[in-house]
């Protein structure tokens, strides 16, 4: 840690306890860190990253009656102001197996038990200097790949090198650079993210169809692919980049309202109830496949577009 210029890190400290915190700040600028921003609130916390960008967050995984981890999941899929990519470090305030799940779930870049060891602390930052793993996009996630292996015969998921803010500023890069080099990232975020819409919105019309099929008797089924397309639907726009076709949200709002008629039919639909939410979802996804780089729109789903 000593051989490293830790001075121009911005740290954001998110803890309720006054002792701990300032256990923590000591330590941080025993090795050089200037001191950390310190908030006991999760507005705080939301208007302080609102407000300046932050390379590094450590913060408990509650702060009074509020949750952190779904927030920081927000953060991570580009639906704040703050840029997705800060270092985070979560310390968690329980130990089941269920809630530090959840708080995986997030996308942090590591964990930490309370009650925290300074050292600990100083130990994973500086082994985050040194290394970031790459990040991995699916549907409800957005970080750290955290798979020890990828199982034989499934789709090859792209994963792209984050820009590590740590590394940056120890390195002085340039402020200019280090906030292109962190949107260019943001935005390869985004359309991987997009991507992984595309082909969920397919995975979903198959299942879809087979319940018709197989003639299911579980309209349960059918309620929850129909709401988790509208819930893909949603989410949708802030996706898109800005010179998107026009035809996309219109799209959205017709398939939106096409899977509201499929679930009050239910599964006695008219067959051209079906065709016309099928027709909907592969013109959408065609259109989605369009705005893509080539090497994401090949792991839509979709066939390539012919030249």
């Amino acid at each position: 840690m000593q051989n490293k210029d830790y001075g121009g890190v911005r740290v954001l400290l998110a803890m309720e306890n006054r002792l701990v915190r300032q256990g923590l700040q000591r330590a941080l600028e025993t090795v050089g860190f200037k001191r950390a921003v310190e908030v006991t609130s999760l507005e705080r916390m939301i208007s302080n990253l609102a407000a300046l960008p932050y390379d590094v967050i450590v913060t408990t995984t509650e702060l009074g009656i509020d949750l952190v981890p779904p927030f920081l999941a927000q953060l991570r899929q580009g639906a704040l102001v703050h840029h997705p990519l800060p270092i985070i470090i979560p310390l968690l305030v329980n130990n089941e197996t269920e809630y530090i799940r959840k708080v995986i779930d997030s996308g942090p870049d590591d964990l930490l038990q309370t009650p925290v060891i300074p050292s600990q602390l100083l130990s994973r930052l500086a082994g985050l200097a040194e290394k970031r793993k790459a990040f991995v996009v699916t549907s409800d996630y957005v970080g750290p790949d955290r798979r020890t292996s990828v199982r034989p015969g499934t789709m090859q998921v792209p994963l792209l090198e984050a820009p590590n803010p740590l590394a940056m500023r120890i390195a002085k890069l340039p402020e200019d650079a280090m906030t292109t080099e962190i949107a260019r990232a943001a935005d390869r975020l985004r359309a991987m993210r997009l991507a992984r819409y595309t082909f969920e919105l397919q995975w979903l019309l198959r299942a879809i169809r087979a319940l018709y099929e197989q003639e299911s008797q579980d309209p349960a089924k059918l309620i929850s692919f129909c709401e988790r397309i509208k819930t893909l639907l949603t989410g949708l726009p802030r996706l898109l980049s800005d010179d998107h076709p026009e035809r996309i949200l219109s799209l959205i709002d017709r398939l939106t309202m096409g899977c509201g008629i499929l679930i009050k039919s239910g599964l006695s639909a008219d067959s051209k109830i079906l065709q016309g939410v099928s027709a909907l979802i592969m013109t959408l996804s065609r259109a989605l496949r369009d705005t893509l780089p080539p090497d994401l729109a090949a792991t839509t789903g979709l066939a390539p577009v012919e030249a």
